[in-house]
Parts: C-alpha cells; structure tokens; sequence
C-alpha cells in the first residue's frame, strides 16, 4: 500500500479503503476504530503508512481539502457538528493551528491546564 495523497480524490481510494477498514459510522460521524494516540488528554485516530504514522483526521483533511501533510497545521472539530475526537468527517473538521486549538480547548473546559483546576 503506498500513501498517494494525490491531486485528485480519486487518487486517494487506496488510503481512503485503509481510513474506512478501521471506521464505523455513527450518524453522520466517521469514528475511527483503529490504532490511537492517546498520549494527550484526548484519544485520537493514527495510522501508518509505508513506516510513517499519520494523525487520521489531518490525513482526512489532506485528503478532501487537497493539503499537504505537514506540522504547520491541526485538524481541529468543530464543536457544533462533531464532539468526538476520533471522528474523521472532513466536514467536522477544520484547519487550525495550536493557537486556535488551545483556545477552544479553554474555551469548552477541556484544556488540561483548566482541567488541573476543577
């Protein structure tokens, strides 16, 4: 299996089969159910490819929005739609950076320094 990550959504169907073998569909979320990351307070989705882990929603952002994957960007939810961090509908998630992604964290209570407080 190779990551192709091409111009083209058509490109992706061999990423795209991985990302839904490990899925199930919740209403209108995509959990994933494979390999996580829980290394933070929050479980996310992760899954390698040819020896390099990729964060499945960003993978799922690079897919739909045709971005590449790099450390300049997040996958952040959009709380309204979507409160699962294991969910990789494109249309939950937005691009953010560690700012934005701290300040919604603070925002819903779930950042950790806020947690310590409770």
């Amino acid at each position: 299996m190779i990551l192709v990550l091409g111009n083209t959504l058509e490109s992706n169907i061999p990423v795209l089969t991985r990302l839904w073998k490990h899925s199930s569909v919740k209403g209108n979320h995509w959990i994933w159910t494979g390999a996580i990351d829980d290394g933070g307070n929050k479980p996310y989705g992760k899954i390698t490819i040819n020896r390099k882990t990729y964060i499945v929603s960003r993978l799922s952002l690079c897919i739909f929005l045709k971005l590449k994957y790099n450390d300049s960007w997040l996958a952040c939810h959009n709380d309204s739609l979507c409160g699962y961090t294991l969910c990789w509908n494109p249309l939950h998630l937005y691009v953010g950076d560690k700012s934005t992604n701290t300040y919604d964290s603070i925002k819903k209570g779930t950042h950790y320094k806020s947690l310590k407080f409770k």
